[in-house]
């Protein structure tokens, strides 16, 4: 479903392309919406940078607990690479006659695998300051936490969502079970508050308390006295290739431009271009090397090519 609220955007599509992960997050919060949703209204508010943190613990006893804390700016591409290891975001929606409004966290781990937590709370009308029951029945409000999530990815296609989130593999997918969220400030601008509670795995059925939440996020301005915002598109030929292909990306203003590949853990293997560019279409070559010119083998590969609002990245095939 929130595939579709996202394929149905028309306005500031670029800026809500950042919010990639916080999508799939949101989704896993209504999972419970009236089916009948099917088209995002409007976006009241767009927070693109922040933090959420909060302490659990096993409960009533046991060994597994600790601190899930993120700060940053949303996760800028579908997968994790260069240095981001840290990402917060969410925003404010009308959908039909529901205002929806929620945060996320997410972070990079050592042993590549992604911890992701989200608040949210929805109600008919406004959203008001103030004190929302965790509703494990109808979703109204609540929050979720997975902890080690392993090779993190976008379902593709709206129908495979429901088989995505079972399919998810992680060490524990907790959802709110009982609890409170205050919302101290809920605004274009600002998004902040306190919560706390207790959540379920409904697979292991282990059950942590959840303490000393805070979430804090800031609005992105989307004024309409901003200047038109750069956008690009890209593609790649030949896909699958070997050794050689081509990405071409189609700019409709002037901007800086970087261009990279991936593997398929979203690791930076090689730069094909970082610079000013003129609107027009340019093209560039890749054969196949790493950054210091080593034959990479046979397998999946990602180009991303960032522009100064946006990015676009796609899957590329280099045959054995």
């Amino acid at each position: 479903m929130l595939y579709l609220l996202r394929k149905f955007n028309t306005g500031a599509d670029m800026r809500r392309d950042m919010f990639s992960l916080g999508y799939i997050l949101m989704f896993i919060c209504l999972l419970a919406s009236p089916p009948t949703v099917m088209a995002q209204d409007e976006v009241m508010a767009l927070y693109g940078e922040g933090s959420l943190s909060f302490d659990y613990a096993q409960w009533p006893f046991g060994s597994y607990g600790g601190t899930f804390a993120a700060e940053g700016a949303v996760l800028d591409t579908l997968l994790w690479g260069g240095e981001q290891v840290e990402s917060c975001g969410g925003s404010m929606q009308s959908v039909s006659d529901t205002t929806i409004v929620w945060a996320y966290g997410a972070k990079y781990n050592s042993d590549t695998t992604v911890d992701v937590a989200a608040i949210f709370v929805r109600g008919d009308g406004e959203i008001a300051p103030g004190s929302y029951d965790v509703d494990p029945t109808d979703f109204m409000a609540g929050f979720i936490f997975f902890d080690g999530v392993s090779e993190l990815a976008i379902p593709e296609e709206a129908g495979d969502i429901i088989e995505w989130l079972g399919a998810v593999q992680a060490d524990y997918k907790f959802f709110s079970s009982s609890g409170t969220i205050t919302l101290a400030a809920v605004g274009e601008m600002e998004f902040s508050g306190a919560f706390s509670g207790s959540a379920i795995d409904p697979e292991s059925f282990m059950m942590i308390s959840v303490s000393g939440g805070q979430f804090d996020m800031t609005g992105v301005q989307t004024g309409i006295e901003e200047p038109p915002a750069a956008s690009l598109r890209a593609a790649v030929y030949p896909n699958p290739f070997n050794p050689q292909t081509h990405i071409v990306c189609s700019l409709d203003v002037a901007q800086q431009v970087r261009v990279t590949i991936h593997d398929a853990r979203g690791r930076l293997v090689a730069t094909l271009a970082d610079g000013q560019f003129a609107a027009g279409d340019h093209g560039f070559d890749w054969h196949a090397v790493d950054a210091q010119g080593v034959p990479l083998p046979g397998g999946l590969y990602l180009y991303r090519v960032s522009g100064e609002s946006l990015q676009v990245s796609g899957k590329m095939v280099l045959l054995p």
